[in-house]
């Protein structure tokens, strides 16, 4: 299941402009906008996993849409130069930070499995 959900007015205006294939566009909606596990999508539509996640992840992909961290918020504004070499240092540090959460999230979901 993607983590991430968009409301089902973003994905038809999405969907309005988009040379996707209805099948791709289908999946896409079904893990992004219903919030369906990526097994039962690929269930539904005879379809590998991977098939899915690919698929989901071109519609992100292409409507600009990442999973963004709790405290975290994506911004866009027009500054003077020197507030926009301040914003840049603190987008890299940003990143940092989120790239630091993503890879304690990754460790940790990995060793969930395992038995000790």
């Amino acid at each position: 299941m993607s983590k991430l959900k968009i409301s089902e007015a973003d994905f038809l205006n999405y969907r309005s402009k988009s040379s996707l294939s209805e099948k791709t566009l289908d999946i896409a909606y079904s893990g992004l906008v219903l919030g369906v596990a990526n097994k039962d999508i690929a269930e539904k539509f005879e379809v590998t996993k991977g098939a899915v996640t690919q698929a989901i992840a071109r519609v992100k992909k292409d409507m600009g849409l990442t999973l963004i961290p709790s405290g975290f918020e994506r911004v866009t504004a027009i500054l003077p130069e020197h507030q926009a070499y301040q914003v840049r240092l603190w987008e890299e540090k940003a990143s940092n930070k989120i790239k630091e959460i993503q890879s304690e999230n990754n460790s940790s979901s990995t060793t969930k499995g395992r038995s000790r």
